[in-house]
């Protein structure tokens, strides 16, 4: 699966030589893989390490970005932005994937409100309670992904 065509904004990311190693991409970008919705944004954290020579280039890419210690990532018992890269993520197709856990925890949060919503105006929680609900998380692009890093009761 050629994910640059489908996650908007992820060969931007990928032009800034950033090893794939060091970064995971959380929020929406799983929508795309979800068939929920195209990202609007990439949202994605990298490396502590990383940080002092990548910001200051992410922040004047349109479309790009970067979450830095983030609290809504330290959460389940990940400590910190790196532990999160490390081990809070999954392999999808090469690239890390915060797991959706964080996201769906989030969504759940949100105000009905202030939910996004795909084309069809249907808001984005609905759209994921109905993808776990068929168990779509099961298909063959998710077949490596533990069940405990869903978020799903």
């Amino acid at each position: 699966m050629n994910l640059e065509g489908k996650i908007a904004h992820l060969k931007k990311l990928n032009i800034l030589g950033i090893p794939k190693d060091k970064f995971t991409l959380i929020q929406s970008a799983w929508f795309p893989l979800m068939g929920i919705r195209i990202n609007g944004d990439l949202d994605f954290i990298i490396e502590s390490s990383l940080i002092p020579l990548y910001k200051d280039k992410i922040l004047k890419i349109k479309g790009l970005n970067i979450k830095i210690n983030n609290n809504n990532y330290h959460q389940f018992g990940c400590i910190s932005d790196d532990d999160l890269i490390k081990n809070y993520s999954v392999i999808v197709d090469g690239y890390k994937f915060c797991y959706f856990k964080f996201y769906y925890r989030i969504l759940k949060q949100r105000r009905h409100s202030l939910q996004k919503k795909d084309s069809k105006g249907i808001p984005d929680i609905d759209n994921v309670n109905d993808f776990f609900k068929n168990n779509k998380h099961l298909q063959h692009l998710f077949k490596n992904i533990p069940l405990h890093t869903w978020g799903i009761p």
